[in-house]
């Protein structure tokens, strides 16, 4: 039986997705505030995850403590992330008290307090983070390699930097908050065990008093710069990543790609491990992943090896994905496949991973896209599938990041 989803505008603005799950006896309420990183002031940075750290430290009516014994008072939890073009605040609980965590949840975005003090802790314990990220070679290749492919707004890392910080106090998080906290600019999912027209109500009135506003959304153009870049740090490893143009979230062919790094990266017999690590010793770590920027797709690929051996560990990585034009086989599609959609049907039955979902597709298409239609893509991908996915996607423009005692091509 289809479960039926609830798309529609609440409170005149918001846009509100919800799915019943019956036989669950959970709930859980996701919104996202367009914003995050993107949004930050340039001379700012780091400006958005110190309001993540903060905004739910008390409120004009609650301390930190009273709130915080206001939500476990229910036994509901909330969590608030930061993300490149938005922050998502999450809140799970039983059922019958869905409602009063929703409410309390409107409490920290609509009167969210930010004392001055709570925000100089916010500052002081993200310049730790960011001092703290030195010791961390792939918390380095991961940044490195986000700002060389994605540029200066959409490359933005949630640390910030040392000089950004300095300029961040109450008064700049409470301007930039409160400009981007309208109902224009939310998006609400909620999934699980769960009555629509209650909760409908429920936000009403706890986000209708927020003013409409406007959707602030930074348009992003799409480009990919052929480059190369380089950490120098005096490691026994050397930390390698390659970026190359894959497909946005909303693109015909992303099923494709899933299925492709699956192949290579799904497990210890996918490719990558097996080939590169298992079979030639190469490297202490590899992976594929992806990821979709709204409008935008990036594959990469990254390794950690012997300096020695930095140069060999890049080809064999770039030969081991044009492999999979020659020798893709029918076992490894599959395993690939069930791989996928095991992942998907066991944490897919969570309630929060739901909602979570309801927001993806939200952010991406506009609308809600039912699991088993997502699944069903999958299974349908091919050898020639793959195949055609490599020959239209050449790895000919790569963004490529070192981060080692030296570059590579000079090891």
């Amino acid at each position: 039986m289809q479960r039926e989803i609830t798309q529609q505008k609440v409170a005149g603005a918001i846009d509100f997705l919800a799915e019943p799950m019956p036989g669950f006896h959970t709930a859980t309420f996701m919104m996202r505030i367009e914003g995050g990183l993107c949004s930050e002031p340039a001379d700012q940075l780091g400006l958005a995850y110190v309001i993540e750290q903060a905004l739910d430290k008390g409120t004009a009516r609650r301390s930190a403590r009273e709130l915080a014994d206001a939500f476990d008072a229910v036994g509901a939890q909330m969590a608030v992330y930061t993300g490149r073009q938005g922050w998502v605040l999450v809140g799970s609980s039983l059922p019958e008290h869905l409602t009063t965590a929703i409410e309390l949840i409107g409490e920290v975005v609509c009167e969210p307090a930010f004392p001055e003090e709570v925000v100089q802790t916010a500052v002081a314990l993200t310049l730790q983070e960011l001092s703290g990220l030195e010791d961390s070679p792939r918390g380095l290749l991961r940044r490195k390699m986000t700002q060389q492919v994605y540029g200066p707004i959409l490359g933005r890392h949630m640390l910030g930097d040392e000089e950004s910080l300095a300029r961040v106090d109450a008064a700049r998080v409470r301007e930039h908050f409160a400009r981007l906290a309208t109902r224009s600019a939310m998006t609400m999912a909620v999934a699980g065990k769960i009555d629509i027209p209650q909760i409908r109500e429920s936000v009403e009135q706890a986000f209708g008093a927020l003013p409409e506003g406007e959707r602030i959304r930074e348009e992003i153009t799409p480009h990919f710069p052929a480059a190369k870049g380089h950490i120098t740090k005096d490691l026994e490893q050397t930390q390698i990543g390659i970026s190359f143009p894959g497909v946005g979230y909303a693109d015909p062919s992303f099923a494709t790609e899933q299925v492709m790094l699956g192949v290579l990266s799904g497990g210890m017999s996918a490719r990558l491990f097996a080939e590169v690590r298992e079979k030639l010793g190469l490297v202490y770590w590899v992976g594929a992943w992806h990821e979709q920027p709204r409008g935008l797709g990036v594959v990469h690929v990254g390794a950690a090896t012997k300096p020695e051996r930095c140069a060999k560990t890049y080809e064999t990585l770039l030969r081991e994905i044009a492999r999979l034009s020659e020798d893709l086989t029918e076992e490894e599609l599959e395993r690939a496949k069930t791989g996928i959609v095991a992942e998907s049907t066991t944490s897919g039955v969570s309630v929060q991973q739901r909602a979570n979902d309801l927001m993806v597709d939200h952010f991406h298409l506009g609308r809600a896209v039912r699991a088993e239609e997502k699944l069903d893509e999958i299974r349908r991908v091919t050898v020639d599938d793959i195949r055609g996915y490599l020959k239209e996607h050449p790895r000919d423009s790569l963004s490529v990041v070192t981060v080692g005692p030296a570059p590579l091509g000079e090891d």
